[in-house]
């Protein structure tokens, strides 16, 4: 929640899913412009959602930062642009944002 107020403040529109298949469908029915994804997440986790992207073409084109307690794996997962260390600081997480994403709007 720490995480989504600074996003928000920094003028990110953030919208919240509770795990991996909520994800997918927001991606559906939302234009969304990045994914900060957890790869530990119950029903669908990180990976799984990541295959997921990989097979539908549209939703593929949306850039996905990995945002996990777990050690980044050599090489990143397919699909993804960015791995950030939950215990970053907030301006890796909003350097990477603006890297590979963009806020709504822009």
């Amino acid at each position: 929640m720490v995480l989504r107020e600074v996003l928000e403040r920094s003028g990110y529109r953030v919208e919240m899913a509770e795990h991996g298949l909520v994800g997918i469908e927001q991606l559906r029915r939302v234009e969304i412009h990045v994914v900060l994804l957890d790869m530990d997440m119950p029903v669908m986790d990180g990976r799984a959602f990541l295959a997921v992207l990989a097979q539908d073409a549209r939703l593929a084109r949306v850039p996905v930062i990995v945002y996990s307690a777990g050690p980044r794996p050599a090489p990143l997962p397919v699909g993804a642009r960015a791995w950030i260390w939950k215990g970053a600081e907030v301006s890796d997480v909003l350097a990477a944002l603006a890297r590979h994403g963009s806020k709504s709007g822009e």
